[in-house]
């Protein structure tokens, strides 16, 4: 999943999700909820930072080419991996790839 769709998929979750929960635990569990949303969040800007250092390099390459990498993520990958030439290639292309994963994952736990 593209990172902006995750994003706005985790604030309609966010917003959408009301488990029923003993009166106690309800104070605790939904501050550690915002906790683990806000990372999630966070997570998914830098994927989201990442993501458009590539699609901008893409497109000053070729038109066809940062058109393919916002429609497909598997040429995003081949292109951040092979064809992207910056100083900072491996953070920017791994960041794009793994922040994304961690916040899922993150966002799982609060689901």
């Amino acid at each position: 999943m593209r990172p902006a769709i995750l994003t706005v998929y985790a604030v309609f979750q966010y917003l959408g999700a009301a488990k029923p929960e003993a009166e106690h635990n309800r104070r605790e569990s939904n501050a550690m909820r915002q906790v683990l949303f806000g990372i999630t969040n966070l997570f998914l800007l830098v994927g989201f930072v990442c993501f458009v250092f590539v699609v901008i390099d893409a497109f000053k390459d070729e038109l066809w080419k940062g058109l393919l990498c916002i429609c497909c993520f598997f040429y995003w990958v081949y292109y951040a991996l092979v064809e992207f030439e910056h100083d900072y290639k491996w953070p920017i292309a791994l960041g794009g790839i793994i922040a994304p994963g961690i916040a899922a994952a993150i966002f799982g736990m609060i689901h």
